[in-house]
C-alpha cells in the first residue's frame, strides 16, 4: 500500500490540501502549463486555470474508488457562471441521499459554506452554480488536456488511496443509516433472482 492510512475527515482534507503542494501535484502542474493545449501556458494554480484538470481527476478518482450505483452516489461537475463567463471555476460535486458536496483543489465545501466563498472571491461578480454539462464549452478558456487528467487521477489514488465518502460528509447518523439502507436495497435487489 503506497497510499496514506487516512482515519478521519481532518486527517483526509489535512492530506487533501498538502497533496495539492506536494512533489508530484506540482510536477503535474508544471507538466499542465507546458502542454499545447489552448490555453494551458496561462494556468497559475490548480484553482488559477488548473481547475477543470483538477475537478475532472477528482471525478475520474471518486467514481473509480465507489460503487456509486451501490451507495446511491453521483459525481459530476460544477461551473461557476458569473455575468463574465460560464465557467470563473470548476468543481467535482457529490451528491449521497439528497446532501451534496463540492470539492476542488482548496478543500471541501457544503452548499452553504462554497456559497459564502464565492460571495468572497467573486463579490463584484453575479454567480451561480450551474452542471457542468450545461456549460458551452467553446465559448469557455479553461485549459484541458487528458494526458494531464489522467495523472493527476493516477496520483491521487496513489497519494490518497481509494476515495471514500465519509472524506466529504461527516459521519452523521442519520446519513450513515440512509447510505447503508440504500446499498442494502441495492445488494438485496441485485443477489436476489428474480
Amino acid at each position: 500500500m503506497t497510499y496514506l492510512q487516512i482515519d478521519t475527515q481532518r486527517q483526509f482534507l489535512q492530506t487533501f490540501r498538502d497533496f495539492w503542494e506536494s512533489d508530484p501535484a506540482l510536477r503535474i502542474l508544471s507538466a499542465l502549463r507546458a502542454s499545447p493545449c489552448p490555453y494551458c501556458s496561462c494556468v497559475r494554480s490548480w484553482t488559477k486555470g488548473g481547475c477543470l484538470v483538477g475537478a475532472e481527476a477528482m471525478r475520474r478518482w471518486m467514481e473509480n474508488s465507489l460503487d456509486t450505483l451501490a451507495c446511491g452516489a453521483r459525481v459530476s461537475l460544477a461551473a461557476v457562471a458569473t455575468d463574465e463567463t460560464e465557467a470563473a471555476h470548476v468543481l467535482v460535486a457529490l451528491r449521497i441521499v439528497g446532501e451534496e458536496r463540492y470539492m476542488d483543489a482548496v478543500g471541501v465545501w457544503t452548499q452553504q459554506a462554497l456559497e459564502r466563498r464565492l460571495a468572497r472571491e467573486y463579490e463584484y461578480d453575479a454567480h451561480t452554480l450551474v452542471p457542468w454539462e450545461e456549460v458551452t464549452v467553446e465559448r469557455v478558456r479553461i485549459p484541458f488536456d487528458a494526458q494531464i487528467v489522467q495523472q493527476l487521477e493516477s496520483a491521487l489514488a496513489q497519494v490518497l488511496g481509494p476515495f471514500s465518502p465519509a472524506y466529504m460528509f461527516p459521519a452523521s447518523g442519520a446519513l450513515v443509516a440512509r447510505m447503508k439502507e440504500r446499498c442494502a436495497y441495492d445488494e438485496a435487489r441485485t443477489t436476489s433472482p428474480v
